[in-house]
């Protein structure tokens, strides 16, 4: 995956150097884009009904040693999970912008913070983070750029 990243930055600054997005492949490259993204948007909109089907059959194969492997997983996983939310988050953006960067945090979480937790992907938030990250104010061309690699190098989307 590495490689994909490193080809995708250098065709980046290729495009930019070459006109941007007012070139002909840039305004194809941000087409694109959009078409991605809508998308994804779509597979967003029927997936919980896909992993419900796959795990109630999951279920109906395994039985109760599945939730029992599971189960001992997520008692330690999920409260920790949950005191780095509680404890870090706002501690970053407090950090990071003050009083009113945790008000905007705290405003904004909520739609990212579930989609992750009930996809359990990093890349299937990329969507409402991104729109999370315009409603906060994020400048653009950082969050574009943040997000992708964030969710692919750390899996931290």
């Amino acid at each position: 995956m590495l490689p994909l990243i490193i080809f995708a930055i250098i065709m980046g600054f290729c495009v930019a150097s070459c006109g941007g997005e007012n070139s002909p492949v840039g305004k194809l490259l941000a087409n694109l884009n959009d078409i991605i993204m809508k998308f994804v948007g779509v597979i967003m909109t029927i997936a919980p009904l896909g992993l419900g089907a796959y795990f109630a059959n999951l279920i109906g194969e395994f039985g109760p040693q599945l939730l029992s492997d599971y189960g001992r997983s997520m008692v330690v996983y999920y409260p920790l999970c949950l005191l780095y939310v509680v404890i870090f988050f706002p501690l970053y953006a407090l950090f990071a912008g003050g009083k009113p960067a945790l008000n905007r945090m705290l405003k904004y979480i909520f739609t990212p913070a579930v989609t992750a937790f009930a996809t359990q992907s990093s890349a299937a938030t990329l969507p409402v983070n991104k729109e999370a990250c315009d409603a906060i104010g994020v400048p653009k061309d950082v969050s574009d750029l943040v997000l992708p690699m964030g969710c692919t190098m750390h899996m931290d989307g």
